[in-house]
């Protein structure tokens, strides 16, 4: 994993162990990002070093995501609740696409001001409702061990573990979009 300094070493170690994809990106302008772990390299097959300093639309390809893309600005300008879940197409560094079930919540300093962008991302789309479940259970421990230390080190993660409650629906949708996708580019 890759990182900056402002980051606390012990959110870097529970990243690290992590059982779920997970990706850190600066509140900066762009939102380049700052840390990936292991499980985000081996979901995307991108490198860090490959990653590091972009921002995660690369991921998108040539997809439009029209919709999905206009709730994470919404987001991301404070203007969607306190985190967000948003299926969209991404492409694996193969050039593989993929329905990524992305969370996303802002980690924020004691005056509120948005320092970190945390993510994690699931790959729904030949998934079922019980891995769905699995993945939901294993990114809630990770946010309940992250969040007593990001606090100590003065940040606050503002996502709602709600936020992570399992959706069937997201599943149906994504099957729905994945058949769509087949049958206009025979891709799959």
């Amino acid at each position: 994993m890759n990182s900056i300094a402002a980051i606390p070493e012990e959110i870097i170690n529970l990243f690290d162990k992590s059982n779920v994809p997970l990706s850190l990106a600066s509140a900066g302008n762009d939102k380049p990002l700052i840390a990936t772990n292991k499980k985000f390299c081996e979901l995307t097959g991108y490198d860090n070093s490959e990653i590091i300093g972009k921002n995660c639309r690369f991921l998108q390809g040539h997809y439009d995501n029209t919709e999905a893309r206009k709730n994470i600005h919404q987001f991301l300008d404070g203007n969607f609740g306190l985190s967000i879940r948003q299926p969209l197409i991404n492409v694996k560094a193969d050039g593989t696409p993929f329905i990524n079930l992305l969370y996303m919540s802002r980690l924020c300093d004691a005056s509120g001001n948005t320092r970190f962008i945390l993510a994690s991302q699931f790959d729904i789309s030949n998934t079922q409702t019980e891995k769905l479940a699995q993945y939901g259970i294993a990114l809630g421990d990770s946010i309940k061990k992250i969040s007593p230390i990001a606090y100590q080190a003065g940040i606050i993660l503002e996502g709602s573990i709600a936020a992570i409650a399992n959706s069937t629906a997201m599943i149906a949708q994504a099957k729905l979009t994945l058949a769509d996708l087949q049958s206009a580019r025979h891709i799959f």
